[in-house]
C-alpha cells in the first residue's frame, strides 16, 4: 500500500482551498496514500478497485481528488464506471457532484481573493 502525504501538506492543501475541508474523510484519503491508489486503479482499469473503495466510504473523496485533478490527470475509466456502474445511486452522486461544485465555486473565489 502507499505511503500518504505528510499531514502538513494536507493542512496547506486545505488552508490553499478551504472548501476542501468539507468533504467527507478526505483528510484520511490523502493521508493514507489512497489517492496514489485511486489514480493506479484509473489507469489500470481496476473497477473492482473502485468498488471496494465505494463499499468503505471513499466516494466522496474519489470524486473530490478527481474533481481536483482534472484535467491534468485524465479519469478515462473511472468516468466510465461511475457512468455504468452507478445508476442506482445517481441520486447519491448528484448530491455528491453538487456539493463538490460549491466547494469548487469556495476555491474559485478563494483564489480570486488573492
Amino acid at each position: 500500500m502507499p505511503t500518504g502525504i505528510p499531514n502538513s501538506a494536507v493542512d496547506f492543501m486545505f488552508s490553499m482551498n478551504p472548501g476542501l475541508k468539507k468533504v467527507p474523510k478526505l483528510r484520511k484519503f490523502y493521508l493514507k496514500g489512497h489517492h496514489f491508489s485511486f489514480e493506479k486503479a484509473d489507469i489500470n482499469n481496476n473497477c473492482e478497485w473502485f468498488e471496494l473503495a465505494r463499499s468503505k466510504g471513499w466516494l466522496w473523496s474519489m470524486m473530490a481528488h478527481r474533481q481536483a485533478t482534472y484535467p491534468t490527470f485524465t479519469w478515462t475509466n473511472f468516468d466510465e464506471w461511475m457512468r455504468f456502474k452507478l445508476p442506482e445511486d445517481k441520486e447519491e452522486v448528484k448530491e455528491i457532484y453538487k456539493t463538490l461544485c460549491k466547494v469548487e465555486d469556495l476555491i474559485h473565489q478563494d483564489f480570486k481573493q488573492r
